[in-house]
């Protein structure tokens, strides 16, 4: 698809395409575009892995760490690799559609958290992230559970959650104990 842009004048050409082009492909996005004078266009895409699972209506949807979804219907719920997303007090407010990102009516926190998760590296040791918001926003919390049974619960994740999941993960690590890890 993006060799219908070759022969282009790069005085007229528009970055944009590129990217209505890769929209096509939602296992695909474009990192960046650039004019390279005289005479070409340095495109550089990724691939879209998938970090996390959803069950909605009874359908599994692959996120990648932005939550875009990227797949539908594809991949085992007991799938190691990917962390179950599940969300307490917040609505997903518009159908799930792949090659969009997860639209709730609490974007901000729901964004805030896979910022947190993404900072932490977690997928390997993260089985479920449940993003809490309740009692009209006094409880606004990211629940990273292991697989060993530990809940690291941040609170009041919207302030400072990537610093906060940072320490806590560092402190997990540094642990030895595991009586200490699942009830400190």
């Amino acid at each position: 698809k993006l060799d219908e842009l070759k022969g282009r004048s790069l005085l007229f050409f528009n970055e944009e395409e590129v990217y209505e082009i890769v929209k096509d492909y939602p296992t695909i996005k474009v990192k960046s575009v650039e004019k390279k004078f005289p005479n070409y266009v340095e495109v550089v895409i990724i691939e879209r892995l998938p970090v996390y699972k959803v069950i909605s209506d009874q359908t599994l949807y692959l996120l990648d760490e932005e939550g875009v979804v990227i797949k539908e219907g594809q991949g085992d719920v007991a799938d190691r690799d990917l962390i179950e997303l599940s969300f307490e007090g917040i609505n997903v407010i518009e159908e799930l559609q792949i090659g969009k990102q997860i639209k709730t009516d609490r974007q901000e926190m729901f964004n805030s958290s896979l910022a947190m998760a993404k900072t932490a590296n977690l997928t390997d040791s993260i089985k479920q992230m449940t993003i809490k918001y309740l009692s009209a926003g006094e409880v606004r919390d990211v629940v990273f559970s292991t697989y060993t049974g530990v809940d690291i619960v941040i609170t009041k994740a919207d302030i400072n959650g990537e610093t906060k999941i940072k320490t806590a993960i560092e402190s997990y690590d540094k642990c030895d104990v595991d009586f200490i890890k699942s009830y400190n």
